[in-house]
């Protein structure tokens, strides 16, 4: 539909008339639905009439929250799935089969580079990383008739690099049968329409940023990533301003690597602030422990503040030098901001700080 994203957010993807007449769309549960005769199930199989046949095939629930995600993201067509790597691994094995070669960004999600080189590599599909603001290298590194399929994420986590979508656009343009898959994920339509930048497929993970409930959070979507990006910019202002804090990555800062490609890309840089403390592994300990608002769990994108030490998180199994080979330090911090008040937080960040390093 045609309008504002704040508009796209609420209607978009909603019937003007639902079941019983209800305001909202209504949840359906069924898994089989009736014919009136079987000339409709003639009309139906023909493809001359839209309704469901069986829970395995579609859901109206499902359906209206997939025309939703397809209006925010300006793209033809969305399909659910239950979860993100459900999503990543039936797009990839779409596109790819044995002998098809994959380019991939070195930071994204760690999960995905796992399936790509661990699952797909043992059916004779193989992978290259390349650094993720370097475009020229994801040009040299693809295979011209064997790459099928150039990955990035955009922010990626937990660096928030911003890929350069037009110039990725380009590169996918110079070879024959190549599509390009970027996840959203931590920018959100409100943020950044990968498919207005001629991407392929754009992938968002429904359980962030859109949420949980995701016909009613998406209403709101718009609403709370604003906040949320006015907080983190000034979140990541005031660590950056810490002589206890030795480094802080966010696209809104001046110091961010691909600050001039987010400030060309994005209509706002996102409610994640990475940062690492002048610190070793457990004073990084004691300052998230000491937050008393930020609560510590995985994930982004919740109303409430999520605060992770990520060499405990998501990279626990890995060793010491594992990690710092990928980048991932002891001192390493990861802040999902929500929309609390920013005053509230920047103060309960300053007495964890106090209180790790007194």
């Amino acid at each position: 539909m045609a309008g504002r994203i704040e508009t796209i957010a609420v209607r978009g993807g909603e019937p003007r008339k639902s079941a019983y007449d209800a305001v909202t769309t209504p949840i359906v549960c069924a898994a089989t639905y009736a014919f009136e005769d079987t000339a409709e199930i003639v009309d139906y199989f023909e493809g001359r009439k839209e309704r469901e046949e069986y829970g395995r095939y579609g859901n109206p629930t499902v359906r209206a929250a997939e025309r939703k995600i397809a209006a925010l993201e300006g793209a033809e067509d969305c399909a659910l799935f239950a979860s993100g790597m459900a999503a990543v691994t039936t797009a990839m094995l779409e596109l790819l089969k044995t002998g098809d070669h994959v380019v991939m960004t070195s930071d994204c999600y760690r999960r995905t580079r796992q399936f790509v080189r661990q699952f797909l590599g043992r059916f004779g599909v193989e992978v290259t990383l390349v650094d993720p603001g370097d475009t020229e290298k994801v040009a040299a590194a693809v295979r011209p008739g064997h790459t099928r399929l150039i990955v990035s994420e955009s922010p990626t986590n937990p660096y928030l690099r911003i890929a350069d979508l037009r110039a990725l656009v380009r590169v996918r343009d110079l070879f024959e049968g190549v599509n390009l898959l970027v996840d959203s994920t931590f920018a959100t339509p409100a943020n950044q329409r990968a498919l207005d930048f001629g991407v392929d497929l754009s992938l968002q993970s429904g359980t962030k940023y859109l949420g949980y409930l995701l016909l009613r959070g998406m209403k709101t979507l718009p609403l709370r990533v604003e906040r949320q990006n006015q907080s983190a910019l000034q979140i990541a202002r005031f660590l950056e301003a810490d002589r206890r804090v030795r480094r802080v990555w966010y696209p809104g800062l001046a110091s961010h690597p691909d600050h001039a490609v987010a400030r060309e890309q994005m209509k706002g840089f996102g409610g994640v602030v990475t940062f690492q403390l002048d610190a070793d592994a457990a004073r990084t300990s004691r300052f998230v422990d000491a937050c008393k608002l930020a609560t510590i769990a995985p994930s982004l994108g919740a109303v409430e503040t999520l605060i992770e030490q990520p060499a405990l998180m998501s990279y626990f199994e890995l060793t010491t030098q594992q990690r710092e080979a990928i980048g991932i330090s002891d001192s390493l911090v990861r802040l999902s901001v929500g929309i609390e008040a920013c005053e509230d937080l920047m103060e309960d960040l300053g007495q964890a700080l106090d209180a790790a390093f007194r």
